[in-house]
């Protein structure tokens, strides 16, 4: 199950003393959505800050919007009007990307977007594509959310050790749902046949069907 991060709500926090070596070392770093720092910038992990701290600056080492508050043994970060920033970070190594205005159009990995394209041919939805891996594989989702009015913005992330298991997940997923689609709507199929692209899916689901 994908773990899911709300930035208006949810806080981060990171080791005291990994934090201050961080902010120290002059050097460019990342800050995970799980609190973990790394120099070594991953495309697969979810950043909440990415570049070199403000040692100048005691009250937002981060930058503005960063709020820290610090304990001995650690360092707790809240967010305050930066999801675009956040966003803008770390559009380029999720999987996709969920707007409450334009849903989720595709997916950045190309073999999961082969199967979504495939699987829109029988009216199955990357709404429900996502969901089946929300709920059966592992990921993060980073977002920010409210009840009222309704507000969503989030990026979705696999780590690339996870990420063979998820396009397996869905490849079965789409093709069961396909052989159940076509099982409901059989006496349109055989009055009408199937369309070149959907010929095409059933070739790429090697799925049989007579009809």
């Amino acid at each position: 199950m994908f773990k899911k991060i709300n930035f208006l709500v949810d806080e981060v926090k990171v080791s005291n003393q990994s934090f201050a070596k961080a902010i120290n070392s002059n050097k460019e770093f990342g800050i995970r959505s799980d609190g973990e720092i790394d120099y070594d910038l991953k495309k697969d992990k979810a950043y909440i800050f990415k570049g070199r701290a403000n040692i100048l600056n005691k009250l937002e080492p981060l930058g503005k919007g960063y709020k820290i508050k610090a304990t001995f043994v650690t360092v707790t970060i809240s967010f305050e009007n930066i999801w675009n920033h956040i966003s803008e970070m770390n559009r380029v190594g999720a999987i996709y990307e969920d707007t409450a205005s334009d849903g989720i159009s595709e997916f950045q990995d190309k073999i999961l977007e082969d199967i979504g394209w495939h699987g829109v041919e029988f009216k199955i939805g990357y709404r429900d594509m996502v969901e089946f891996l929300e709920k059966n594989c592992d990921g993060t989702i980073i977002s920010i959310e409210q009840e009222e009015p309704y507000v969503f913005n989030g990026l979705g992330f696999i780590d690339d050790k996870n990420l063979e298991k998820a396009r397996t997940t869905l490849f079965d997923f789409v093709k069961s749902q396909i052989t159940e689609n076509i099982s409901k709507e059989k006496d349109e199929f055989e009055k009408y046949g199937f369309s070149d692209d959907q010929k095409d899916a059933l070739s790429y689901f090697k799925i049989e069907v007579t009809i």
